[in-house]
């Protein structure tokens, strides 16, 4: 039994297993309810995380662009068909993107040696839930779209009717608000369930259920970090914006406005755009450690 619970390779714990097999710290069956200010810490050790192999993360997110851009041009030329689909391609893939991440930041964390074979034997070892956390995904995303497009329907048709209308006013400011509902409901099957399924080898129900319970007693750290997060991302878009106007001022002029820019600013942004995405995938971990492990070690805090 105890050659078991050390074994991270093995197959999903029972639940009594489970409650006694401590995966770098000990894990709290009643998550951590932290002050709202902790969103900072978890940016910093996201960062600290990041800086201890800046390359090498550099490199993973180059890789994953390079192989997003073959599966693309791939379904374009053979499979046309399924073009559409694509974006729930992606969102499937994520989960098992998040999950890799997960285990190569807790071999950062622990200052060991990251091996890629390993890592693969982790990841066929947690497919099952892993599979399954990505159709929930997949729906869950693709409901919340839904029910923002009817939102903006609705809003629309009720402008032209009853401009004055007190629902109105309720209804167009959840449209405002919409997208920290979205990146709430997003992040939390997103990102949560597959690192418990990595670090504690849930099944996929349990993982998703914890994450919610737990990101649910941290709602004023998690609506801080979306905000920060969302800050983040306009930083980096108006540093690409000043890029491009440096590298192509030509894009910048009336005249061109719809010009469409070259392909290497397009995968330049692309690329960018998957380092921010890396950043919140280490900043979600950073945050899961601190509310659903009593960790032993820390993460040495970026000054």
């Amino acid at each position: 039994m105890h050659e078991r619970q050390d074994n991270r390779y093995a197959p999903p714990l029972s639940m009594a297993e489970e409650a006694a097999h401590p995966v770098g710290g000990q894990y709290l069956a009643v998550a951590n309810s932290l002050p709202s200010r902790r969103a900072f810490a978890w940016f910093g050790a996201a960062w600290a995380l990041f800086r201890q192999r800046a390359g090498w993360w550099f490199g993973l997110v180059l890789v994953w662009t390079i192989l997003s851009y073959i599966l693309a041009a791939a379904m374009q030329a053979f499979m046309p068909s399924v073009i559409p689909f694509f974006p729930a391609v992606r969102d499937f893939a994520a989960v098992f993107a998040t999950a890799g991440v997960v285990y190569a930041a807790e071999r950062v964390e622990q200052q060991a040696r990251i091996d890629w074979r390993a890592s693969l034997v982790v990841l066929v070892r947690c497919a099952g839930a892993l599979v399954l956390l990505g159709l929930l995904n997949v729906v869950f995303e693709q409901l919340l779209l839904r029910v923002g497009a009817r939102l903006e329907d609705y809003a629309m048709q009720m402008a032209f009717q009853s401009p004055s209308s007190m629902l109105l006013g309720l209804v167009s400011l959840i449209n405002s608000w919409k997208w920290l509902f979205f990146m709430l409901a997003y992040l939390l099957p997103n990102g949560v369930a597959p690192m418990l399924v990595v670090c504690r080898r849930m099944g996929a129900v349990r993982a998703w259920a914890a994450g919610w319970r737990g990101m649910g007693r941290n709602v004023g750290g998690v609506v801080l970090a979306v905000a920060l997060a969302t800050l983040l991302g306009l930083a980096v878009r108006l540093v690409v914006g000043v890029a491009v106007v440096l590298a192509q001022p030509k894009l910048t002029m009336l005249g061109t406005i719809d010009a469409v820019p070259p392909v290497w600013m397009i995968r330049v942004a692309s690329l960018v755009n998957n380092m921010v995405g890396l950043m919140l995938m280490l900043v979600l971990y950073a945050a899961c450690r601190d509310v659903f492990f009593k960790r032993e070690t820390s993460v040495k805090q970026a000054t």
